[in-house]
């Protein structure tokens, strides 16, 4: 495990967006790039594992360097560049990149410090929404750092991060200022990591509007098996019932967003289950309600929104 110390030289060596957002002639060099989410809050997370097996204070204060780095950045957990050299544009040519932006930040190996990096367009850091930044790990990271690093700036900024992920920057700057903008939950991010985002939202501000923010994710991902098709012939070695559009990654992330919920919702979670919906779509997500073989039986999806005396 402790191989995975020193992961951070491998990303400074390969430039986790050397592709996606090759570095512009104007940009500031450093030794590395990487982003803010998902790379940093990666590294966090390997740090954090050897601060705690060891108590050297020398990984908490890597850890330090880049919470610093952060809050001095004009938007916090969001700062970054929505434009760049996208290789899908072509012709050498600066365009928006994919995924909203890209939280990518300078990087130094040898003091874990992140420097900005401004977007070539606006001259300057932008607010950015992107779409991988917690997906992988990030939020779990985030939820037991701070605690453990116990600094009030920090938790403010990614309490912030949890309830306005998907704020324009006068929204963010106004933040700053009253720590209360977004109160009705019209700011979580829309992507797939939003739900567990506004649910550790609700556990630190018990706003209910976070809590049905988070909840509401649940009822669509519980009827997602429906439209199962037979394979079989040269298509599969054994027939199966296979679930159309489903995937690894919407089980994984589904059943992440499920338990996290749950917990962090607990005391604001339903009595009774949604009514099951008319129609049913291969898209929806990774679990069913109604059809027998799917992912959750009835009685197992409604122990998710069970009273509180029986959880």
């Amino acid at each position: 495990m402790r191989e995975m110390l020193a992961s951070d030289l491998a990303a400074v060596t390969h430039d986790p967006m050397r592709l996606a957002q090759p570095v512009l002639p104007q940009d500031p060099k450093y030794p590395g790039r990487i982003r803010i989410g998902p790379d940093w809050f990666a590294l966090c997370g390997n740090w954090l594992a050897e601060w705690e097996r060891t108590g050297d204070a020398k990984w908490r204060d890597r850890i330090v360097a880049g919470v610093d780095a952060i809050l001095a950045m004009p938007y916090w957990i969001r700062s970054g560049v929505r434009a760049g050299l996208n290789p899908d544009i072509g012709d050498g040519k600066i365009g928006p990149l994919k995924g909203g932006g890209s939280m990518t930040v300078g990087y130094d190996p040898a003091t874990g410090k992140l420097f900005p990096i401004p977007d070539p367009l606006a001259h300057q850091q932008v607010p950015v929404n992107y779409n991988l930044s917690t997906i992988q790990g990030g939020a779990e990271v985030m939820f037991e750092l701070i605690p453990l690093l116990g600094r009030a700036d920090w938790a403010k900024a990614w309490l912030q991060y949890c309830r306005l992920g998907d704020a324009p920057a006068e929204v963010l700057d106004q933040d700053r200022i009253t720590g209360t903008e977004g109160a009705d939950a019209r700011y979580v991010e829309p992507a797939q990591g939003g739900p567990r985002l506004a649910a550790y939202a609700y556990a630190q501000t018990k706003n209910p509007a976070y809590a049905k923010r988070a909840i509401a994710s649940l009822a669509p991902r519980g009827r997602g098996a429906q439209n199962q098709q037979l394979i079989a012939g040269p298509e599969s070695l054994n027939p199966v019932h296979e679930a159309l559009g489903v995937s690894t990654n919407d089980a994984a992330q589904a059943s992440l967003t499920a338990i996290e919920i749950l917990e962090l919702c607990a005391d604001a979670l339903p009595n009774e289950a949604p009514p099951p919906p008319r129609t049913h779509r291969a898209d929806d997500a990774v679990v069913g309600i109604e059809r027998p073989g799917a992912y959750f039986s009835s009685l197992k999806i409604s122990i998710l929104f069970a009273p509180s005396e029986r959880r």
